[in-house]
């Protein structure tokens, strides 16, 4: 099983857009956390697991987009995004971002 650094999560709770094959289907869903490395949403409807999309996030007139990888979805839609390939401007975006938000409380590590 890989072993992931754990990185601080940000309690965002916003609108965003997910575009699936080269930006043809556009699904409306909810970010619930953010971290440097992915995010946390809720309403991923058809989205596969493994399918790379493309995340959109419009925050304080400022848009953010990003490819990333489905890692894991549930029942529920809800599901967890990889960033992929992060450039200069998202890592400002998040930078910017990251300091209007909370840190969400860290989980219990669970044992190996």
């Amino acid at each position: 099983m890989e072993r992931r650094i754990p990185v601080p999560r940000y309690l965002f709770r916003g609108p965003a857009k997910l575009f699936q094959a080269q930006g043809a289907v556009a699904v409306d869903i909810t970010v619930l956390n953010i971290s440097t490395n992915g995010c946390r949403v809720r309403g991923l409807g058809p989205v596969a697991e493994e399918e790379v999309c493309e995340l959109a996030i419009t925050w304080q007139g400022k848009e953010f987009r990003q490819e990333a990888k489905v890692r894991w979805k549930n029942d529920r839609g809800d599901g967890g995004l990889e960033f992929l390939r992060m450039d200069e401007r998202g890592i400002a975006f998040l930078t910017e971002l990251f300091g209007t938000l909370r840190l969400e409380p860290p989980r219990p590590q669970s044992a190996t």
